[in-house]
């Protein structure tokens, strides 16, 4: 009887970097949840406009979700791989030798409307969506960069990179710095069309080269876990850190949101909705419209166009922690599901940081509107859940 090697299970884990909450899942090869840790997104909000989270923070709740994650299978040297997703405009600056210059500057973070004024202004609208596919809203990555070089010209005297959170993430367990193709649309200045940095929109802003990491695919190895962060979670040393991407385009990817002729919908703190397209669209009514496009590398180029509304599923933080103190969400669900279809006549418009396609506006604002003395917490609420459900 010839002699046999009996295989390992092998497991993969990813890290999602979200608005409210940072998971980390295991899952088995076919698909399927084996274990999960979630924590609350460490967040400062100094003022209306303006968010950011501590990246110390941030690592020590990353390791925290993985921790937890670890905490529900047998044995964690069965964990092969792990890759990083996230929201797709927060970042930070780090330096040379890896430092962290700013802190995570949050993706609905407001506080670049002037620098993106000016800088459309000048070039386009029209112009810069044909070049990188985006909308010019103060939330992308060129405009907080032009933000933080009008006030701390000294971070961009000396060596630094941007990095998305996900690309931060993994350098953080892998030790090796790279950027992939679906959040480097979300900075701006990532020319869609030729799938690389867009250097004339970098000189036309002032901003060197070098502030953008070499890119990578989709799934790339970028090394093995850093002993100190096995050390810190159990993670094997032998696991490998692989490029991750965007939250939203991956997401699509997994569930075959990227096939021809499907529309995928997700609905977290943002409603998205994406579909696949052959190639990226120059289209300046598009853009108008307030529509993005993007592109995932994984073999091959799998191009998409993406729109939804910023504040869907955050509209009903806000409005159980803001507007009602913190209630618990079984009462304000039993309290929605005795109201009627269509919410007494109230309706509610979600739109809490920017406007959404195909309307667009950096100062839209959300509202309520048909109230009336039947509009209760449980009218209002439902309102919201209506909505969101459109």
């Amino acid at each position: 009887m010839p002699f046999q090697v009996r295989s390992q299970p092998t497991l993969l884990m990813g890290i999602d970097f979200g608005t409210t909450q940072i998971r980390a899942s295991i899952y088995a090869p076919d698909g399927t949840l084996v274990a999960a840790g979630k924590v609350a997104t460490p967040t400062v909000r100094p003022d209306a406009d303006s968010a950011h989270h501590e990246p110390e923070a941030v690592w020590a709740a990353t390791l925290e979700v993985i921790r937890a994650a670890l905490d529900g299978i047998a044995e964690p040297s069965h964990v092969r791989g792990i890759a990083c997703a996230s929201v797709g405009e927060a970042g930070l600056l780090i330096g040379a030798k890896g430092e962290e210059l700013t802190p995570i500057i949050a993706w609905y973070d407001r506080r670049a409307i002037a620098e993106c004024h000016d800088f459309v202004g000048r070039l386009g609208a029209d112009a810069l969506y044909g070049i990188t596919g985006q909308p010019p809203e103060p939330i992308l990555g060129i405009y907080k960069l032009l933000w933080l070089m009008a006030r701390q010209p000294n971070l961009f005297a000396r060596p630094a990179q941007w990095l998305n959170v996900a690309d931060y993430l993994a350098f953080r367990l892998s030790g090796r710095i790279r950027a992939e193709s679906s959040l480097a649309c979300r900075t701006g200045v990532f020319d869609l069309h030729r799938r690389r940095w867009a250097m004339e929109l970098l000189k036309q802003a002032g901003l060197r080269a070098d502030l953008f990491p070499e890119l990578e695919a989709n799934g790339a190895p970028l090394g093995t876990v850093l002993q100190p962060v096995a050390a810190s979670t159990g993670l094997p040393t032998s696991c490998v850190v692989a490029v991750g991407g965007h939250d939203q385009a991956l997401s699509a990817l997994v569930c075959s949101g990227l096939a021809d002729g499907i529309l995928s919908a997700t609905l977290g703190t943002t409603e998205a909705l994406l579909a696949a397209v052959t190639s990226p669209s120059r289209s300046a009514k598009l853009g108008r419209q307030g529509f993005c496009q993007g592109v995932l590398t994984t073999g091959r180029p799998r191009h998409y166009v993406l729109g939804g509304v910023f504040t869907a599923g955050a509209s009903i933080e806000w409005f159980r922690q803001t507007i009602l103190g913190g209630i618990t969400h079984e009462p304000l669900i039993a309290a929605a599901a005795a109201i009627p279809i269509g919410s007494r006549g109230v309706c509610f418009r979600p739109q809490l940081a920017l406007g959404s396609a195909p309307h667009p506006s950096p100062h839209a604002n959300g509202s309520f509107w048909g109230l009336s003395m039947a509009a209760d917490h449980g009218a209002m609420f439902r309102a919201i859940l209506e909505r969101s459900g459109l």
